[in-house]
């Protein structure tokens, strides 16, 4: 939701044309029960601030023509001010609409997928239908259902990008704890982009808690995630602290055992940071994705995910194409895994870059690695995971 410096935009519009016509009380609140005097003040009048000192016509100036002052300075209205109450509503409606939108303005960060987790990594991100390990509360929370009864996990990894001269940078590292019906992990971001005076960065340290609920329909559950973030947002040389919260939805729905179908909607709210010296603030845009995964026999997994909504942001965006698949030998105690990615939609082409990785069990720890890598050294990527799970 929009929101301009502490009103909620879209609630305070309808609390204007609430109060314009007169009702003094509205389920919308605050909004529209600080107007009301206002407009009331306006119909009845009320003791003008305008000094007594000043003769009748400087005050009628002062005051304004729609009202004329009695004897006792009181504003009284004219016949020209007897006007129906919807007239007065479309003179104040735009100019409200005006004001807030103006303060309301926030620059977007560039939304790009990370990979967090070297699992997820090493399969090109096509991870939005599996998301059953340490990462899931990331990927879909709806998988942690599906997944181990009880996981507790380390993962760190950096990415850089270099898209057409302009190179980002990604780090993430942290903890995370899941059992059955619910989640929670904590996590560090740090992303920048650009160098010296042009360099713009974001670091947050990610508080998330994960909620499911599973629905009539059988093996179909959905997941909610909570954020609270402290964020630290760097211009040059100059670092500005701030904090937000921010909600995520994720569905997860498995008709066999060999089959699941997932959507993620990231960043609902669009969490916002305060920006260095300015009164603009860094806004995280939303993003929805969408996975399916099936397993083959012989230890086979094969999943493909697509972007429902671009990355990127201003004249440099796109969608993100993936396909992974993982093999598991030795009674599911090693894994090997590949991926491939592509962009749609993007004026730099469809950038394809792979990745490889493997993990291997040693009694109930999980030990992972991946590395992402693609042609002209354009994208590279290492994560590291390790999870101990029952």
């Amino acid at each position: 939701m929009l929101c301009a410096r502490g009103v909620n935009f879209p609630y305070s519009v309808i609390g204007i044309r609430l109060s314009a016509i007169g009702y003094r009380h509205s389920a919308f609140g605050r909004c529209s029960f600080q107007l009301i005097p206002f407009c009331a003040r306006r119909r009845l009048g009320e003791r003008s601030s305008v000094p007594e000192a000043l003769d009748d016509s400087s005050r009628t100036r002062l005051v304004g023509s729609a009202f004329s002052p009695d004897e006792h300075g009181n504003r009284m209205p004219t016949a020209e001010s007897r006007m129906p109450n919807a007239i007065v509503t479309r003179v104040r409606l735009p100019l409200a609409l005006i004001a807030a939108v103006l303060s309301a303005t926030a620059a977007d960060a560039q939304t790009r997928v990370m990979h967090l987790g070297a699992r997820a990594a090493s399969m090109g991100g096509a991870f939005t239908g599996v998301a059953d390990d340490s990462t899931a509360f990331y990927w879909n929370p709806a998988g942690i259902a599906l997944g181990r009864f009880l996981s507790a996990g380390v993962y760190y990894g950096r990415e850089e990008s270099d898209r057409d001269g302009r190179v980002f940078e990604d780090r993430a590292g942290g903890l995370s704890l899941e059992y059955t019906f619910m989640g929670v992990a904590f996590t560090q971001y740090r992303q920048s982009a650009g160098e010296g005076d042009a360099r713009r960065g974001l670091d947050t340290f990610d508080v998330t808690v994960s909620v499911l609920q599973s629905l009539p329909l059988d093996n179909l559950v959905v997941a909610g995630n909570v954020h609270y973030l402290s964020g630290t947002t760097s211009v040059a040389d100059v670092d500005t602290g701030s904090s937000s919260w921010d909600v995520d939805l994720g569905v997860m729905y498995e008709p066999t055992l060999d089959v699941r179908f997932g959507v993620m909607l990231s960043h609902l709210r669009e969490a916002r940071f305060v920006l260095p010296e300015d009164d603009d603030r860094l806004r995280v845009p939303r993003h929805a994705r969408a996975g399916v995964s099936f397993r083959l026999p012989r230890s086979f997994l094969v999943a493909f995910d697509v972007d429902l909504s671009t990355q990127g942001s201003g004249l440099d965006t796109w969608r993100e194409l993936s396909l992974g698949a993982e093999k598991g030998f030795f009674d599911q105690r090693a894994f090997l895994r590949a991926g491939l990615r592509a962009e749609t939609g993007s004026e730099l082409g469809s950038r394809p870059a792979f990745s490889v990785g493997g993990g291997v069990q040693l009694w109930k720890l999980e030990l992972e690695l991946a590395y992402l890598g693609s042609s002209a050294s354009r994208d590279e990527a290492y994560w590291f995971g390790l999870t101990l799970a029952r």
